[in-house]
């Protein structure tokens, strides 16, 4: 089992591209000090050191989940009652 995956450099510059894989079991397993971790899960821009999940991962680079983008809602789109669908 790999602890690290690869992911485009650009995205993280301070960890060289590598992250925990999304079945590391370093995911989840430390913990939150204060002082050091932001007080909430998520991005943050105070200086604090930022974790994503329910707990802080074990390593130097934290796990960022995948965000689920959804896509524009389709629009110029009207129902008409009664009407059938057309392919």
């Amino acid at each position: 089992m790999w602890l690290l995956m690869m992911i485009p450099l650009s995205m993280t510059p301070a960890c060289d591209g590598f992250r925990l894989s999304p079945d590391s079991p370093a995911r989840n397993a430390g913990v939150w000090i204060q002082g050091l971790h932001c007080p909430q899960a998520g991005f943050n821009d105070s200086g604090c050191v930022e974790w994503f999940e329910t707990f802080p991962d074990i390593g130097a680079c934290e796990y960022i989940p995948p965000t689920a983008v959804l896509p524009a809602a389709p629009s110029g789109l009207s129902v008409t009652p009664g009407s059938t669908l057309v392919n």
